[in-house]
């Protein structure tokens, strides 16, 4: 076997390769380019070692290299960077580092403790397309977030009344609005001759209307300074323009994710679990065709989820558990607002009947959430791993067994 640490960066990659003695072979520095990674195969050629015989280890499973790797059958092993920085102290206490020598970590790293590690699996063209859309399109959820952000304070500064014109000032209608009408004093002049129309496209009640155009009329500017007003009044159309576009690319991103999915072969498996609606089904479906699903069994799931606490021992101090913070934090979400939406009675009432006894119990609700997230996980496992779906009175009756069994 021989080992291939990489140290990934913006323009180029450092490598090094050892054998199993732990002799180096070979290392250098290439372009992370299509040449770049041509280079690397010939080098690995030309030394004749057997593609398939190679381990590779690098820090981020997304970097192109991966899949090109996976093509020449190379097996793939994901390391998280605080891993590759605690191991730097296994070479040099001293703290060096250099991307080189992170290169030599890695492949060390897995010359020494390969038994430990699983290889990332390969993913069918539509698994990574589905991927790649909802990593993009949470970029984009998150620029929108610093967006809103930034108005939600310039509102403050200079066009509070848009707060208490709309429950929620970042809704369709409201950024409409702004983007019409940026000030107050716009507003007032010239909002009344196009409220009719305005009100119908985003389906206003008669209540609703007039009470927002007293509220509107009754409303005080908060600066009479007509140079703050006219630069206050660009920057708040400017961030509504913005907001509106990156909701209509979220919109695009969300449909070609649908379309995938719509001719997933684990949708239908998905769907039939409680509650799933087109997020949650979305967010499932991430979580197991991602290259770093290698789950041996449900504990490993819940592990990488952070669904199950970490426990912790030593000596005579007694045996805790506490709150696991390094996993997959979206995937964590994703089976935590499922389990929020599995507590509505109406969507399955034994999750509720189970929230409500953790609650009983002293438990806070996000405690709670999370317990029912990890039951959740593990009937999904159960699913998954045997490819059959859902049935709410099997799971009932092998629950009730458990309870007589263990009684």
């Amino acid at each position: 076997m021989f080992f291939l640490g990489m140290d990934l960066s913006l323009d180029w990659f450092d490598f090094y390769v050892l054998n199993q003695s732990g002799t180096k072979l070979f290392s250098g520095r290439l372009n992370c380019s299509h040449d770049g990674y041509t280079s690397l195969f010939e080098k690995i050629r030309n030394k004749h070692i057997p593609f398939e015989k190679i381990h590779v280890a690098l820090e981020n499973p997304h970097h192109p290299l991966v899949l090109a790797c996976m093509m020449k059958n190379m097996n793939v092993y994901a390391v998280n960077p605080k891993t590759t920085d605690r191991l730097r102290d296994r070479h040099r206490p001293g703290r060096t580092k250099s991307d080189a020598f992170d290169a030599y970590v890695l492949a060390d790293f897995l010359r020494t403790d390969l038994h430990r590690l699983s290889p990332l699996l390969p993913s069918s063209e539509d698994d990574r397309r589905l991927l790649s859309l909802h990593r993009d399109l949470e970029a984009l959820k998150r620029s929108r977030g610093k967006i809103i952000h930034q108005l939600s304070q310039a509102l403050d500064e200079s066009f509070p009344t848009v707060k208490k014109l709309f429950s929620d000032p970042y809704c369709p209608s409201a950024i409409a609005f702004i983007k019409n009408w940026p000030s107050l004093e716009s507003a007032k002049k010239h909002f009344p001759r196009r409220a009719t129309h305005f009100f119908k496209k985003y389906s206003f009640s008669h209540s609703r209307r007039k009470t927002f155009l007293s509220t509107l009329k009754e409303a005080t500017p908060v600066t009479y300074d007509q140079a703050i007003e006219q630069t206050r009044e660009s920057f708040l159309k400017a961030l509504a323009e913005q907001i509106s576009l990156i909701n209509d690319q979220i919109a695009s991103f969300e449909k070609q994710i649908q379309n995938v999915i719509e001719h997933h072969p684990d949708r239908d498996i998905f769907k039939s679990l409680p509650g799933v609606g087109k997020t949650i089904l979305t967010g499932l479906l991430v979580v197991f065709c991602s290259k770093e699903n290698h789950f041996q069994n449900a504990r490993s799931l819940k592990a990488q989820a952070g669904l199950s606490p970490v426990v912790f021992s030593s000596g005579k101090f007694l045996r805790a558990n506490r709150f696991r913070h390094a996993c997959q934090k979206n995937w964590r979400n994703i089976f935590t607002l499922w389990a929020f939406v599995c507590i509505s009675p109406k969507r399955c009432l034994w999750a509720r009947l189970h929230y409500d006894q953790l609650r009983n119990e002293g438990k806070s609700h996000y405690h709670a959430l999370r317990i029912l997230a990890s039951k959740l996980a593990k009937i999904t496992f159960a699913c998954w791993r045997d490819r059959t779906f859902y049935d709410e009175k099997q799971f009932l009756a092998s629950k009730m067994e458990h309870l007589l069994l263990t009684t």
